[in-house]
């Protein structure tokens, strides 16, 4: 199983995209083939959800989506810059919630098992 990340993508003036993928690195270099001065604005992992968080953007930013060349070509937003940083931080919050879920059951998880351990030990 390998790690699912959430990014985006900032080139030129206000372009972003926002996606998904396994290979940071490989994706990177992918849109630098079209796109060179493409650099990483946000990459996070995800647990599990990354691309209902993906999908979930871009059905927000619908309005603001751009058709450009490569791949993940209809990925892209004519975004400013405080819209931008709201994205970027709005992403992070998402991804952080998430990991607190999970981090959340397995507390709870963790919690349940130890006392039926405790409590089969006592009753034995």
């Amino acid at each position: 199983m390998s790690v699912i990340f959430i990014y985006t993508i900032r080139q030129g003036l206000g372009n972003r995209k926002i996606g998904v993928t396994n290979f940071p690195r490989k994706r990177l270099k992918s849109i630098r083939s079209t796109y060179p001065r493409a650099r990483w604005a946000l990459l996070l992992p995800t647990p599990f959800i990354g691309y209902l968080i993906e999908k979930s953007f871009h059905k927000l930013l619908r309005l603001f989506r751009v058709t450009r060349k490569g791949s993940g070509r209809t990925e892209w937003f004519a975004l400013m810059w405080p819209v931008t940083w709201a994205v970027d931080l709005l992403i992070t919050a998402v991804v952080a919630l998430a990991w607190y879920g999970v981090w959340k059951a397995f507390v709870l998880l963790s919690g349940w098992y130890w006392s039926s351990q405790a409590e089969a030990i006592i009753n034995s």
